[in-house]
Formats: structure tokens, sequence, C-alpha cells
């Protein structure tokens, strides 16, 4: 399964939704109201599954993703 925290599927993902808008746009642009962008398991952005172990999130690009955000909410310094 796909980690979210991906790097690369967060890239090849944003590029997806913007060629499919553009095309939504081309062929139907005066008829759309809006757009609601989901995914995962029901459109909730969470896992499959995810009630059923092992628990989701603890891969290494979510571990790598959260300390990225760790070092940058609390650089070395701040207090």
């Amino acid at each position: 399964m796909v980690s979210v925290a991906s790097q690369e599927w967060r890239k090849d993902a944003e590029e997806a939704v913007r060629l499919f808008v553009r095309h939504l746009e081309k062929e139907f642009g005066d008829h759309i109201l809006g757009y609601h962008v989901c995914g995962q398991s029901g459109g909730e952005w969470v896992y499959d599954q995810t009630w059923t172990p092992p628990l989701p999130n603890f891969e290494t690009p979510f571990r790598d993703g959260f300390r990225t955000w760790l070092r940058t909410m609390y650089p070395r310094g701040r207090r």
C-alpha cells in the first residue's frame, strides 16, 4: 500500500489531480460548481482497514515527515 506521506506519491497525486481538473474544466467547465478532492478509504484520507494491525502511519515516509515537521516547529534553541 502506498504511503500518503511519501513525497513521490504526493508529487504524483498532485499532478494527477491537476490534469484531471484541467480535463474537466475543458470539457465541462460551464457546468462545474466546485471540486471535493478526497482519497484513500471512502474519502477520509485514511488507509484501508485502519482498524486492523499493523497500525498505519508508522512507515518510513511518515516517520521522516514527522521528524521534518518537528524540526520546523521546534528548532533547537527555541523555547
